[in-house]
């Protein structure tokens, strides 16, 4: 490749790129006479929301009625 098609491709990729994060987009792919460029966000994360602990019940308190005495 000569050093002005390696331009011409550099900058169709960094316009590619600027479309992607323009719309949002999380691949944009082009294919022009025998070249095609795909660019492309990484996967984002997943975040997972840690459980609660769970949290003991209050002790019951058992009222001593009068039968019981």
């Amino acid at each position: 490749m000569s050093t002005t098609k390696n331009k011409l491709d550099t900058g169709l990729v960094r316009e590619l790129a600027a479309i992607l994060r323009e719309a949002d987009l999380g691949e944009v792919e082009v294919e022009h006479e025998g070249l095609r460029i795909r660019v492309s966000k990484p996967a984002a994360p997943v975040v997972q929301a840690a459980m609660a602990a769970p949290v003991a019940a209050p002790a019951h308190h058992h009222r001593r009625s009068t039968s019981d005495i």
